[in-house]
């Protein structure tokens, strides 16, 4: 990414505290940890996601080099725990489901992603705003 990328998604995250209270709130994907002995899958995960109450849409690049877009829903259990269904783009398929479990703590969210074609169980850093 660079500085003026980095500049916009600064930004963002200033102004997203004021609209918090009413639903909005911006994810920064950052990494993941593949369980498996497998090498060489991408473990530096950039991208953007946007929440507007329930509902998750958003980009990243994905374990396999690839660009990953996804819309989908937070079924949120309470403050800290709850999960993530959505339709993602970038694997095997060019449009497949996806879903994680999700633990979140003040701004930092991980999720654990189950196995599918040709990627491990995961687990996945985000900071959310």
């Amino acid at each position: 990414m660079n500085k003026q990328s980095w500049m916009i998604i600064l930004l963002l995250l200033m102004s997203t505290q004021a609209y918090a209270e009413h639903g909005f709130h911006i994810n920064v994907h950052l990494a993941s940890k593949h369980i498996t002995s497998e090498k060489g899958l991408n473990e530096f995960n950039p991208g953007i996601g946007v929440e507007y109450k329930t509902l998750i849409a958003g980009f990243y690049h994905n374990s396999n080099y690839k660009q990953t877009l996804y819309l989908g829903k937070d079924f949120s259990i309470n403050n800290y725990l709850g999960i993530k269904v959505a339709v993602v783009t970038g694997y095997e398929k060019a449009i497949m489901p996806g879903f994680g479990l999700y633990v979140r703590h003040s701004h930092i969210e991980m999720m654990m992603i189950p196995p599918g074609p040709k990627v491990p169980v995961t687990i996945a850093l985000s900071l959310r705003f």
